[in-house]
């Protein structure tokens, strides 16, 4: 509906609106938003966005003035690193240091789904590939989850590029993953194939976002965002 709405190290939430050009002033901020600095915040309706934190919580938003809390999710029991929302579904996944992978409905606020220990903690990127199955990267782990049938597919272990903090994906067969040892980590679904490649950020590339065709964004505790651009093999 035209905010921004971002999250940080302060524990807040700032809902953000755009006044002209690529101008955005401030509307409100939520400053006690978490307990504790907040990890990620995604969209999940027009009206509606879900926030993720080292308090061990998944928080639920509407976006509509005055910005109240809807519900809070429990259950993890250390720090909740990444939340998604499955396509099509009123249901988001929440995955964290504690090697837990939760599913939510959002629309009745229960717990769902739950594998409690999935090879490895510090579950920090979640990804969903196809209609419930998803792609968890940790340190050092790869892991391919089927949500309908509540199992793990297989484990890529030991791939040694050490913690992974945001993946998105080139297109079907290509993944992007991006940690602390300043290299995009290309992996093919189809080969099963991994290779790195050197970027040029001085510190660890903490998120990535797809852009126009054939280019992506990638953010980095260097204190800047570089635009890239990608071609796909035949």
């Amino acid at each position: 509906n035209g905010q921004l709405v971002t999250s940080s190290l302060d524990y807040a939430l700032m809902f953000w609106e755009l006044i002209e050009g690529n101008q955005y002033r401030i509307v409100t901020t939520i400053k006690k938003a978490h307990y504790d600095l907040v990890w990620k915040v995604i969209a999940l309706t027009k009206n509606r966005i879900a926030s993720c934190a080292e308090d061990r919580l998944i928080k639920i938003w509407s976006c509509l003035e005055p910005f109240t809390l809807m519900h809070t999710f429990e259950g993890h029991t250390m720090s909740v690193r990444s939340v998604i929302q499955l396509r099509g579904r009123e249901k988001i996944v929440s995955g964290g240091n504690d090697g837990a992978i939760r599913v939510w409905n959002t629309e009745t606020y229960q717990a769902e789904t739950s594998l409690e220990e999935v090879y490895c903690r510090n579950n920090h990127c979640l990804l969903e590939l196809y209609d419930g199955i998803i792609m968890v990267a940790g340190f050092n782990i790869i892991t391919f989850l089927d949500l309908n049938r509540v199992v793990i597919i297989k484990s890529l272990i030991n791939v040694e590029f050490g913690q992974l903090f945001s993946l998105i994906e080139l297109s079907k067969d290509i993944l992007l993953f991006v940690g602390e040892n300043l290299k995009f980590i290309l992996y093919n679904r189809e080969t099963e194939t991994i290779e790195s490649i050197q970027s040029t950020h001085t510190e660890p590339i903490r998120g990535l976002m797809n852009s126009k065709d054939n280019s992506f964004l990638s953010c980095s505790t260097d204190k800047t965002i570089r635009v890239w651009e990608y071609t796909l093999p035949e």
